[in-house]
């Protein structure tokens, strides 16, 4: 019987890998990509456990206020990030309003009511006002005190996805639509709207929710739960690290089973000589 060559397959890779300074380049390879791989796979993997939606929408309410028009200037699509932040604008309520139905504040049903504000720049914005219990029929009409020029400020929202009920009666819609809204008030128009928050006047503070009309609070940033394709995602970048260091296992351990039965390719560097060539079987 022939001998096998001598040692365990597991020592004969060791000291082939020993012995070829050329594995030692890519065990390095081998590493950084594993490393990346792995990092990016946590990345993807913190998306989707850490609820990153909601983080972002905490730093945004904890930031000072700034400009409207900087923050979201007049044609600017919405900029996530700042969902949330708190914008001051100054300029004057239009009387122009809606009420929409089928909104909650601390376990009571009741409506919201929208009200147009024309800031200094000329640019309409809808200002979140209140809330109103019950079942109204239509928004309460604007006080003497908010007629005249003011200051703004509340925390920025995105628009809502259009309604099904538009229309369905005068001054009742049924979300803060601002594909809509565009249509309906004059132009140019804030891409958002507003959670008002504090209105004044010369430094004096206004009641811009009065009688029964509540202020709403901007909502707290909401948990975005197991995001499925993040996760996804970061199972797919940890099973590339394994398949690669899974690849570069199997190379070293046939590379060094073929140099130990003495294959030319690998023990002498080049392919072996074709069967009667004398010049290289000589």
């Amino acid at each position: 019987m022939g001998a096998s060559p001598t040692g365990s397959p597991h020592a004969r890779a060791w000291r082939h890998f020993r012995s070829t300074p050329r594995w030692w380049g890519l065990a390095l390879l081998v590493v950084v990509l594993l490393v990346a791989f792995w990092r990016l796979g946590l990345w993807q993997f913190e998306n989707a456990t850490s609820n990153a939606q909601q983080e972002v929408a905490q730093a945004a309410q904890e930031r000072p206020p700034g400009e409207l028009e900087e923050l979201l200037p007049v044609g600017s699509t919405f900029p996530a990030p700042e969902r949330g932040r708190t914008a001051t604008t100054s300029g004057s309520f239009t009387g122009e309003q809606f009420v929409v139905p089928g909104r909650r504040l601390g376990g009571e049903q009741g409506a919201w009511v929208v009200s147009r504000f024309e800031t200094d720049a000329g640019a309409s914005l809808a200002v979140l006002r209140g809330f109103l219990p019950g079942e109204p029929a239509g928004a309460p009409a604007l006080t003497e005190e908010l007629t005249g020029p003011v200051e703004l400020s509340g925390a920025l929202e995105a628009g809502e996805e259009p309604s099904t009920s538009r229309g369905s009666a005068e001054g009742v819609h049924g979300s803060v639509d601002l594909a809509w809204l565009a249509n309906e008030w004059p132009a140019p128009i804030h891409n958002g709207y507003v959670f008002a928050q504090e209105v004044t006047a010369g430094s004096e503070p206004v009641e811009f929710a009065p009688g029964d009309l509540q202020v709403v609070p901007p909502p707290a940033p909401e948990s975005a739960g197991w995001d499925w394709q993040n996760a996804g995602y970061a199972l797919q970048w940890w099973l590339f690290a394994l398949f690669g260091v899974w690849v570069a296992v199997r190379m070293l351990y046939d590379e060094s089973r073929r140099a130990a039965q003495g294959d030319p390719e690998t023990s002498a560097g080049g392919p072996p000589a074709p069967a009667g060539d004398p010049e290289r079987q000589g």
